[in-house]
């Protein structure tokens, strides 16, 4: 991917990406986002009952959203996926399994220990599921919470993978 920081068209470029991956839900902010590339263009949809996120940075695309940790098996397997497509935007092709976090629905589940170190800062953990035990609540699941692409092709199966999984 190219080095959009700085172009004077970005919006063309990004808008050209997602339309090549046949990314769903591109919008157009009312200004450009304060990040590396000045675009206001982004994407947002829903899937497997969570909101995604899509935006470009230098080289690069973000991902935020929960992605069952099924799925992010299925990505990591996937040799175009795994040479270019980073699990919580580490700069190395992560296992997912190593990277996932447990969640009830949307929220995660905070260990007994980090729960009582919030509440030792003074941060409030209440409607905050806690358990030293996820696997065990039920509704919980595993997922990786965002990603880091770095190639069209790889833009192009995640996507592909991500919404032929539904």
């Amino acid at each position: 991917m190219i080095n959009l920081v700085g172009t004077d068209n970005a919006n063309k470029a990004v808008r050209e990406e997602l339309a090549i991956a046949k990314v769903p839900g591109v919008i157009e902010l009312p200004s450009p986002m304060r990040t590396e590339v000045e675009t206001n263009v982004i994407a947002v949809f829903d899937a497997f009952g969570c909101r995604y996120l899509l935006w470009r940075k230098h080289t690069y695309w973000v991902v935020q959203g929960l992605v069952p940790l099924a799925i992010a098996q299925k990505l990591h397997a996937d040799p175009d996926c795994r040479k270019t497509t980073r699990a919580d935007g580490l700069c190395y092709s992560e296992n997912p399994e190593s990277v996932a976090r447990w969640y009830v629905g949307q929220q995660p589940v905070l260990s007994v220990a980090t729960a009582n170190e919030l509440g030792r800062l003074g941060v409030p953990t209440d409607g905050r599921v806690i358990s030293d035990n996820p696997e065990n609540l039920p509704h919980a699941h595993q997922a990786v919470d965002g990603y880091s692409i770095h190639s069209q092709l790889g833009l192009c199966r995640f996507i592909e993978i991500l919404l032929g999984a539904q």
